[in-house]
């Protein structure tokens, strides 16, 4: 079958001895272009419309991943789209240019429906987000990139799982029999009542959930639970292996609570994904009242002439304060400005440390006359 998209490297000598291996990808890297072929290219880091990537021509910070492809259709370009994202001089220049050919048969043939499995069909539900499902679906066909699999596909690797530093990071030991895993089953089992599980396969395990619910409930908490503890071990594991966090059952366990008390502070759950669990803790949460908000205007008042005015705030992630401030004059003019972290610390203390520390350095910059705003309510 015919590539989505060829390079095309221009034949222009270069030579690569002696060059660092940063200097090799940047040279390198200026003298490959893109093919749009079916469009599978980045739409603004690849160089399909000319010598300079759109992002870099137009001074584009970080634009979010789109293919070249979503801007095209069987009718042709989507010049409304483009319009959104680049100028009209380009919009132009982009509609002249002949793509996809033959997109309209395969589009034809792209919309042809397949069958699927019932488990492919119970990932999709409207009580998690898509990406989370999409992650699960990821999970089903194998398509993370642990380490046996990157072995598998010829990255020389040395393989040790984070959950036990002993075996090697496969798809069944990290989410299925590892000791963290292996644990976290086991809690959820034990809540639920599905107890026993012969765990050989992951499908054999969802199925076990899915099968614990009357059919045609898709939009049960049974059948979302095994999502949500996929989800949570690999981000741990990504906390684990990128931030040198660590990596517990009981960490998964909190994680997942989390997620489905979040779930329901935003008002998603319902009396029928816990039909039949109606005993169970998270069910608490149907049938609560909404946080009411209020919302009001907050503006910056100048203060009295001769007087500066000082706001200062702080904030408390992951058990980690920090806090900052800022001095103005009566004109509203920046006298200065900082930012600091105070470690473990609860919100209140973090407001504290903030304001302590910004009148510190008040007296050392002798500013007097000062009016102090908080936004803290205790």
């Amino acid at each position: 079958m015919p590539s989505t998209s060829r390079v095309c490297i221009h034949l222009k000598l270069w030579s690569l001895d002696h060059q660092p291996p940063g200097v090799v990808s940047v040279g390198a890297e200026s003298h490959i272009r893109w093919c749009s072929g079916k469009g599978f290219v980045d739409f603004w880091y690849d160089r399909w419309l000319g010598d300079t990537p759109l992002a870099a021509m137009l001074e584009v910070d970080n634009p979010p991943h789109m293919l070249v492809a979503e801007f095209f259709s069987n009718t042709g370009w989507n010049s409304g789209k483009l319009k959104q994202w680049i100028p009209d001089y380009l919009v132009v220049q982009i509609c002249q240019r002949q793509l996809f050919p033959e997109l309209a048969n395969e589009m034809e043939g792209l919309r042809q429906r397949k069958g699927s499995s019932m488990l492919f069909r119970l990932l999709w539900n409207d009580i998690l987000p898509l990406k989370v499902s999409f992650f699960a679906w990821r999970v089903l066909c194998n398509w993370l990139p642990l380490d046996v699999m990157l072995r598998n596909k010829g990255v020389v690797l040395v393989s040790r799982c984070l959950c036990c530093h002993q075996e090697e990071e496969s798809l069944n030991h990290l989410f299925l029999k590892g000791p963290v895993a292996s644990r976290v089953w086991e809690h959820f089992g034990r809540r639920f009542g599905i107890l026993d599980v012969v765990r050989y396969s992951l499908a054999s395990v969802w199925m076990s959930w899915f099968d614990s619910v009357s059919p045609g409930q898709v939009d049960h908490i049974r059948t979302v639970v095994p999502t949500l503890i996929l989800w949570s071990l690999w981000k741990l594991r990504n906390h684990a292996r990128f931030e040198n966090l660590a990596f517990s059952a009981q960490q998964v366990i909190v994680m997942v609570n989390v997620f489905v008390d979040q779930l329901g502070a935003a008002r998603i759950l319902n009396a029928t994904h816990f039909r039949g669990d109606g005993n169970n803790p998270w069910a608490a949460w149907v049938g609560r009242q909404a946080r009411r908000v209020e919302c009001r205007t907050v503006s910056w008042q100048r203060p009295s002439p001769h007087y500066y005015k000082l706001n200062t705030d702080a904030s408390v992630y992951q058990g980690r304060a920090s806090g900052g401030g800022l001095l103005r004059n009566m004109d509203g003019n920046l006298v200065f400005a900082f930012y600091k972290e105070f470690g473990e610390s609860d919100v209140l203390m973090a407001e504290s440390l903030s304001l302590m520390h910004d009148l510190l350095l008040c007296s050392e910059r002798q500013a007097q006359n000062l009016l102090v705003e908080v936004d803290s309510e205790q």
